[in-house]
């Protein structure tokens, strides 16, 4: 998947079609995404990822897919110390073929929950930052919930 097109995309749904967005990102190293936004660089890297196929609840007809990643991200404004973000997204994708697929509805439809944490460390401490335990992480601070539907075209 290219992380940097997805992450456009989403941002573009959220706060339309913009051209002061940087993305950087690299195949060789997929883990990795830069963003800069009017003077703000964001630094987001997956830390830990894990995926799933099938499971009890899906419908007959439908194939699944769940995918957990958890992730940092830095923020820096270039002054002052950075602020860190821990983060951890779990996607449930449900897909069936284009034969199942009844007129007018989503052949795959996606749910993400985004949970983010506040990080016990100082952004300033490096060593703590190359350090960031998720395993530490107590309730989330903010919990973000999206379903999508993908529909083929043509």
């Amino acid at each position: 998947a290219d992380r940097m097109h997805n992450t456009r995309m989403i941002t573009e749904a959220i706060m339309g079609a913009r051209d002061d967005i940087a993305y950087t990102w690299n195949v060789d190293d997929p883990n990795v995404l830069k963003i800069h936004l009017r003077g703000l660089d964001i630094f987001t890297r997956v830390t830990r990822r894990f995926s799933s196929a099938g499971g009890d609840e899906v419908p007959a007809g439908l194939t699944s897919l769940e995918t957990s990643e958890l992730f940092e991200q830095v923020f820096d404004k270039g002054l002052g110390n950075p602020k860190v973000k821990a983060s951890r997204l779990i996607t449930k994708w449900k897909w069936r073929g284009a034969e199942e697929t009844p007129e007018g509805q989503p052949q795959i439809i996606a749910t993400q929950v985004l949970n983010n944490y506040l990080t016990p460390m100082s952004s300033s401490d490096q060593s703590s930052m190359d350090q960031l335990a998720f395993t530490n992480l107590s309730d989330p601070a903010s919990v973000f919930k999206y379903k999508m539907g993908f529909f083929k075209v043509g």
